[in-house]
């Protein structure tokens, strides 16, 4: 029984880091990220939400660093990605008034 569960587990942790591998992490760079298609988004976008330099931007600073959006609504502006995982995925830039609060990533 000890060694099925270990067995087990190591599959998981195999899957795993493969999963991960699938997403190429690059830092974010704000040319890069206006002029690529989606998938150079994709492999900027969790360092660029992890950076957090987007909150406390205007709505102006925002398209100004990530150019406009692919869709958005008063309070949140989208950008899709591709992260190479088999759904599509958004980088959402939420607004209160006119300052960004909050970034996701999600479906």
């Amino acid at each position: 029984m000890v060694r099925l569960i270990l067995v087990l587990f190591m599959a998981f942790a195999l899957i795993a880091c493969g999963s991960a591998a699938l997403i190429n992490r690059e830092p974010f760079n704000e040319t890069t990220w206006r002029t690529g298609d989606k998938r150079t988004r994709g492999t900027m976008s969790f360092s660029l939400q992890k950076s957090g330099i987007i909150k406390g931007l205007s709505k102006q600073s925002v398209e100004t660093l990530l150019g406009k959006p692919d869709t958005n609504t008063p309070n949140s502006w989208v950008y899709a990605i591709d992260t190479k995982v088999p759904t599509d995925l958004w980088f959402t830039v939420r607004f209160e008034g006119d300052e960004a609060v909050s970034t996701d990533i999600g479906d």
